[in-house]
């Protein structure tokens, strides 16, 4: 950074000295005594004046640089994660709820399906006992309204998947680690449960509100 300063310092100085080159040369040029000295002159005040913008192009590229440097190493300064323990309590936590969630989204699923198939039974009965259309139809109905509370049911789902996965997500960036990419509920649980004296883990004992030594 202190070197991409100093470049920037050489460049705003070689820049100044342009500017005094070129104005010296534009006054010269109006006080050429002949035709032939102010074209030559007029010449060089048009150089210079393109030496003069692309100092002052490449001058803006290196502080839109140093701007963007200084923004990335005040983030990295700025860079929080959580403590390893409340990013292992945070997977857990995300992969019961993954679970849970598995389980609504299957029981879900099921019960559409059962519906639907109990739809298309009725339909072929409809087909043949003509005679018992009445009765037949009064069961469609109540079979309609299954089919509907199942796709009801399939909507919520679907929007509590979408929920889910954004609050995760928001989450990770906040706690500045991965969550929803971990170890495993199984390796989560033996990791933060408590010995089989009653004492939970060391690494974990201030999480879980307990201190001491091992008996």
């Amino acid at each position: 950074m202190l070197r991409d300063m100093e470049k920037l310092r050489e460049a705003e100085e070689n820049l100044q000295q342009l500017e005094l080159k070129m104005n010296a040369k534009a006054n010269n040029s109006e006080n050429a005594t002949t035709k032939s000295d102010n074209g030559n002159r007029d010449e060089e005040v048009q150089q210079l004046k393109l030496q003069l913008e692309e100092e002052r192009e490449k001058n803006e590229i290196m502080k839109e640089q140093m701007k963007r440097g200084l923004e990335e190493a005040e983030l990295e300064d700025h860079h929080w994660s959580a403590p390893i323990d409340l990013q292992h309590w945070l997977q857990l936590t995300y992969e019961r709820e993954r679970i849970a969630f598995e389980k609504k989204q299957c029981a879900a699923r099921e019960q559409f399906t059962m519906a639907r198939e109990l739809c298309e039974k009725l339909n072929r009965q409809r087909r043949s006992l003509m005679g018992m259309l009445a009765s037949v139809h009064g069961k469609m109905d109540n079979v309609d309204q299954s089919i509907s509370q199942a796709r009801t049911i399939m909507e919520e789902v679907t929007q509590e998947l979408r929920e889910r996965e954004q609050r995760w997500r928001n989450i990770e960036i906040l706690a500045g680690c991965t969550i929803t990419t971990n170890a495993g509920i199984h390796t989560l649980e033996l990791m933060l449960r408590p010995q089989v004296n009653g004492r939970p883990h060391s690494t974990y004992a201030p999480s879980i509100g307990m201190t001491g030594g091992s008996q």
